[in-house]
């Protein structure tokens, strides 16, 4: 083995005590950034928000009280968008079922307007239905589809996955009735609208009500 200089043994010892000095400094600041990323996850994933929620199930088409309403602190990654806050300031009526403990959203919810949160091509449409007792069935936000029968026994789909903003018989809305029908009023796109209009003139309209609704 060759002989090393004294000199040459300084810089290697010189060069390997930069070595772990680095390697201590990149190691430190390693730990350090894992610090802040977990103080900081934990700071967003305990942070808490008020809203409201429901006391018990609603059902569509209930006119939404202050008794059916509490406030719950909730994780704040786990509060949807639209999520209330405070109490509607006017009068709301349900639009879909809500469940005990659910948060309130806007969606869930019609406002002043019969066609509050449901797109902007939607458009609200009184349809008179040759049976009245149809029309006690449909509440406020089933959806459904309007059949159009002729004379000859032969029906066609008129409108599909309509939604009940107004039923004949319901406490939201209720618009009267005859003996000969009953009324509803729908959210539908404009071309089922047109297809509406058009079936009304010469065929009977009556409803199929869509599976899964809330009893």
């Amino acid at each position: 083995m060759s002989h090393i200089s004294p000199q040459l043994s300084a810089l290697i010892a010189h060069a390997r005590a930069e070595l772990r000095w680095h390697r201590r400094s990149v190691t430190t600041a390693l730990v350090v950034v894992a610090a802040l990323v977990a103080i900081n996850s934990a700071h967003a994933n305990g942070r808490r928000e008020q809203v409201l929620v429901a006391t018990h199930d609603l059902s569509a088409g209930a006119a939404l009280r202050a008794s059916d309403l509490r406030t719950e602190s909730r994780n704040a990654t786990e509060i949807p968008d639209g999520a209330l806050r405070a109490p509607p300031g006017d009068a709301r009526t349900v639009a879909l079922p809500i469940r005990r403990g659910e948060i309130i959203t806007d969606v869930r919810l019609l406002g002043t307007g019969l066609l509050a949160g449901l797109g902007t091509d939607v458009v609200a449409v009184p349809v008179h239905l040759s049976d009245a007792a149809t029309a006690d069935l449909a509440r406020v936000g089933d959806s459904v589809d309007v059949l159009a029968a002729g004379d000859a026994g032969s029906a066609v789909l008129a409108a599909r996955d309509a939604v009940v903003l107004r039923s004949a018989s319901h406490p939201s809305g209720a618009l009267g009735r005859s003996d000969a029908g009953g009324v509803v009023v729908l959210g539908v796109t404009s071309s089922d609208a047109f297809a509406l209009a058009r079936a009304a003139v010469a065929s009977q309209l009556t409803l199929v009500l869509h599976s899964g609704r809330d009893p």
